[in-house]
């Protein structure tokens, strides 16, 4: 017979060996997820990606700081793992992990980490993290992640951000201002107008285009007479914006505005403003101020704008927009160089090496072709020449006038560059856009970003065209690659930006 003492100690001999295994689990998953970070720091793509889906499919708390400190990698190769876990985690966490990263995530160390669990922090919708944004807005000392706090603020479409972000408008910081501008008009436009009309006075051209863009968006018709107005501006940037403005508003009143432009500007403002005639009234006269006012002086009674549509072909090839310096159709790989101040951004990673018969790599042929190109530059023109592998290799800081001696100087540069590493085409563009002289990018690759800030193609895309929407770059692109994706995306980065495609065969 069994006594009552007898079950009773079974029952807690049972009771502690499931404690046991149940710690025995709970230590094997921990050590799970350290193997699983050391996994993160990989430089084989390969055993990063199973490594952080396991950790996001965890959902634990540990997971969730590994995955932050993955966020934090900053090796060569790391670029991959963090591109990798901000497209994968999709999912809000578990109230755990999301109170660790409202309390201690968004006070890492590493700005990167920070700005990171900010734009996250929208994706999942996470409105409990309004308080918390609206103290980085505040006091983060990183320009950068005050600004993607505006943004996120917008996204979760948090009322009480609308006083602190009129306040922050007094910032110096360029790019802080027009994030927290664009987030006050997504939350109270009645707020925002009469400081999106103060803003059209900013002396910094990003923030007079992010205003100008706005009214274009809000209220067409009070934006048309500030557009016109703007394609007389000192900057270039205000100008290209307005002359875009103008065929984007589709009136009859933006015509002659146009024709004036095209009258007086040149190099690549007087492309833009032939661009945008073509655009708003349908028709492909080439880039002569007579031959349009002639057009116009004939059918302004009649003309509809609304009723026009896209004219074929791009202006790319034919039909005129020199330079400003008497050197006409100077190409790059059959795109026209219209701009008088371009930058030439050149792959020079590894793959580069590669042969593409008659005896040249593909860097070769790069390079011949862009030594070709630079030795039709007169007087009157400015560039410069980046080439990237994983450390990028500029000429100079900004742009030279051109002259036989600074042409001599990099062509010497451009042919004394190897292929090596990987290529980080987001860098160079970085050091592109700090010389605000440079209305120009033509950028060569045999594919998409392997290094780098940031590698993944969506995630380039989205981040550079954020900010090129007030600088205004046009970017033409030459693939010398195969690769489907490759294509679209170098096809994408033209299209986007009021670029050409290229891919010499």
């Amino acid at each position: 017979m069994v006594t009552r003492p007898a079950i009773f100690a079974t029952l807690v001999g049972l009771g502690a060996t499931a404690i046991g295994l149940g710690g025995l689990r709970e230590a094997a998953a921990q050590d799970d997820v350290k193997t699983l970070e050391r996994d993160l720091a990989s430089n084989n793509f390969d055993v990063v990606r199973p490594a952080a889906d396991r950790l996001l499919g965890l959902g634990s708390l540990e997971a969730t700081q590994a995955l932050a400190r993955g966020l934090a990698l900053d090796m060569p190769y790391s670029t991959f793992t963090r591109d990798y876990i901000h497209e994968k985690w999709q999912a809000k966490p578990a109230d755990d992990s999301l109170a660790w990263i409202l309390n201690q995530g968004l006070a890492d160390k590493v700005a990167r980490v920070r700005r990171t669990f900010v734009e996250l922090l929208a994706r999942w919708k996470a409105t409990e993290a309004v308080k918390y944004l609206l103290v980085l807005l505040g006091r983060d000392a990183d320009a950068g992640v005050r600004a993607e706090a505006a943004w996120s603020l917008a996204a979760l479409g948090a009322a009480e951000a609308v006083e602190p972000l009129a306040r922050k408008l007094g910032t110096s910081d360029w790019w802080e201002k027009v994030s927290c501008l664009e987030a006050l008009a997504v939350l109270s436009w009645e707020k925002a107008r009469p400081l999106v009309e103060k803003a059209l006075s900013d002396r910094v051209p990003y923030v007079h285009n992010c205003a100008l863009l706005l009214l274009r968006d809000k209220d067409p018709a009070a934006c048309l007479p500030k557009a016109i107005e703007a394609t007389k501006d000192p900057a270039w940037q205000v100008k290209a914006a307005a002359m875009a403005t103008l065929a984007d508003l589709k009136e009859k009143e933006s015509v002659q505005p146009l024709i004036d432009a095209l009258g007086r500007e040149s190099a690549r403002l007087k492309h833009d403003a032939w661009m945008a005639l073509r655009r708003l009234s349908g028709m492909a006269i080439p880039d002569n101020a007579e031959m349009w006012q002639g057009w116009w002086n004939t059918n302004k009674d009649t003309f509809d704008p609304q009723a026009v549509a896209a004219p074929g072909g791009d202006g790319g090839a034919d039909g005129g927009g020199g330079g400003g310096d008497g050197n006409t159709q100077i190409t790059y790989h059959g795109i026209v160089v219209y701009s008088n101040r371009v930058c030439f951004s050149l792959d020079c990673s590894g793959s580069m090496a590669d042969d593409v018969g008659g005896g040249r790599t593909k860097l070769k042929l790069a390079q011949d072709e862009l030594t070709k190109t630079l030795r039709q530059f007169g007087t009157g023109r400015y560039f410069n020449v980046i080439f990237f592998p994983t450390a990028i290799q500029p000429w100079k800081p900004r742009l030279q006038a051109a002259s036989p001696q600074t042409l001599s100087e990099a062509i010497r540069f451009i042919e004394s560059r190897t292929a090596t590493t990987r290529g980080n085409m987001y860098d160079a563009f970085v050091a592109v856009m700090d010389d605000p002289t440079v209305d120009t990018i033509f950028t060569l690759s045999d594919g998409r970003p392997s290094a780098g800030e940031v590698q993944f193609a969506d995630r380039f895309m989205a981040l550079f065209l954020r900010r090129n929407r007030y600088q205004r770059l046009e970017v033409h692109t030459i693939l010398v690659g195969q690769g489907r994706m490759d294509r679209e995306f170098m096809e994408k980065l033209a299209g986007e930006t009021g670029g050409q495609h290229a891919h010499p065969q």
